[in-house]
């Protein structure tokens, strides 16, 4: 079995396993430069949500980490994200600064996924035929 990479870490942040007990000890075991968090918040209530979003910007200060988070949920993003990528089927259909897709999303997916979470723009609602 071989060492952990020390450049990337992969912390099961789930809310099965304790997000907060697996960032710290992915980190623990040995320094990283990214820090992978897939659906970290995802089935959370708002207060340990919110928790678990500062818990991830002290990481990211202190250790100086990239943290990527993956989520559906759009406020997650807002709240956090400096970039964004949207995925669809395993591609990207939209990247950039993420104010900048919440303001003027380029992609049917990011607007979609705006209007569900009752963010997106009133010109940037997608239209669906009945």
């Amino acid at each position: 079995m071989t060492a952990p990479s020390r450049a990337v870490h992969w912390a099961a942040c789930t809310p099965l396993t304790g997000a907060r007990l697996a960032a710290v000890r992915s980190l623990a075991i040995s320094p990283a430069s990214l820090l992978l968090c897939d659906e970290a918040t995802s089935a959370l209530d708002p207060e340990t949500t919110l928790s678990i979003l500062e818990l991830l910007r002290n990481i990211n200060r202190k250790f100086g980490l990239s943290i990527v988070l993956i989520t559906h949920e759009m406020n997650v993003v807002r709240q956090i994200a400096e970039q964004t990528l949207v995925l669809a089927n395993g591609r990207i259909v939209e990247d950039g600064a993420t104010q900048e897709i919440f303001r003027n999303p380029r992609s049917p997916e990011a607007r979609l996924m705006l209007q569900a979470a009752g963010l997106a723009p009133e010109d940037a609602h997608v239209k669906f035929a009945v």
